[in-house]
């Protein structure tokens, strides 16, 4: 009798919300505990007995099924949030999951995804306070005590999106704040313990990205707060403790990639702060740790101009950084060192 407490006290609640003066400019509202189903409007809804599932807004719909405590709430117009089952078709499953999204043209999911998906205590958050055609997108689904976190503060067609696919107490947290049609992405699956982030406080057309996938203990974090085309980008794919950094500052047509992939305690980190509209002074960096263990690569650019960075095989470093123009170049392979503002290569040795 817990559990019909529960969802009868969520009913109840929700309700009251919705019987509030300013809902009663919009008919469109459906209510579901699984006992009792409530609908008005162009909104729908379906729970399972133990369940719970409200939508709000024209052309909402939510739905908590096939487990027990789970919640998913869509308020905003085309808005959608799946809890427990997050395809709709009964193919996934999982308890104690909540989904929320709120505002318009907002995702939410929480729980199991295709046949034998099982996902519990996750929790997908969706809010877009975007302009016109903004959207928000945040899924944590077939592992357990995940987080997915999309935000969308952004102008008109901007958006962000958050991701945790697998794995066990995994974080991604998607931040947009920048102008029109800019976006903030990032995903962390497949391992235990990731964490990717990636925010965006740029102007438009600007982007941040972010991956953590594949391994254990990974974490990846893009922080874009540059001018127009403007993107950073972070990647580490397999192998243990591995952390990947890139943060861009910089002006228009300027970027950051950074890669730390298929080995353990890999560490990449990419900043650029310069700009440049040219193709001979567009300010990049570039940093790589790739196949092997106890990698570092990094980049620096703080003026106009390119930089690289490769740390491949062994225990190998490379730092490449440019203060102001021109194009630096730095590998490492086979436990070598290497550290330069132009070109430099070392293979089992060092150089200046």
């Amino acid at each position: 009798m817990a559990h019909v407490a529960w969802t009868l006290g969520t009913f109840t609640g929700f309700a009251l919300f919705l019987t509030a003066p300013t809902a009663h400019a919009s008919p469109n509202v459906c209510l579901s505990n699984g006992y009792a189903t409530i609908s008005h409007g162009s909104a729908t809804c379906s729970a399972d007995r133990g369940n719970f599932a409200g939508a709000y807004g024209d052309g909402s719909t939510a739905s908590a099924t096939d487990g027990t405590r789970n919640r998913a709430v869509a308020i905003g117009t085309d808005s959608t949030a799946r809890a427990g089952d997050i395809t709709g078709d009964g193919s996934g499953s999982g308890n104690h999951n909540t989904a929320v999204a709120r505002g318009a043209n907002t995702t939410a999911y929480a729980g199991g995804w295709k046949t034998g998906g099982t996902g519990n205590n996750n929790r997908a958050v969706a809010i877009n306070n975007g302009g016109p055609g903004s959207s928000a997108f945040a899924g944590a689904y077939n592992g357990d005590n995940s987080r997915a976190t999309a935000i969308t503060n952004g102008g008109a067609n901007s958006g962000a999106s958050a991701n945790v696919q697998g794995g066990d107490n995994s974080s991604a947290v998607a931040i947009n704040n920048g102008g029109e049609f800019s976006s903030a992405l990032t995903d962390a699956s497949f391992g235990e313990g990731n964490t990717a982030r990636a925010t965006n406080n740029a102007g438009d057309l600007s982007s941040a990205f972010a991956s953590a996938g594949t391994g254990d203990d990974n974490s990846a974090v893009a922080v874009n707060n540059a001018g127009d085309n403007s993107f950073a980008a972070a990647n580490t794919y397999g192998g243990d403790n591995n952390t990947a950094t890139a943060t861009n500052n910089g002006g228009d047509n300027s970027g950051v990639l950074t890669n730390a992939t298929y080995g353990s305690d890999n560490t990449a980190t990419g900043t650029n702060s310069g700009t440049g509209i040219s193709d001979a002074d567009r300010a990049m960096a570039t940093a790589n740790a790739i196949n092997g263990d106890g990698n570092s690569a990094n980049a620096n650019n703080a003026g106009s101009g390119s930089t690289k960075a490769i740390a491949n095989d062994g225990s190998s470093s490379a730092t490449a950084a440019n203060s102001t123009s021109g194009d630096g170049s730095a590998t490492a392979t086979g436990g070598g060192t290497a550290s330069s503002n132009g070109a430099c290569t070392a293979v089992n040795t060092n150089c200046p």
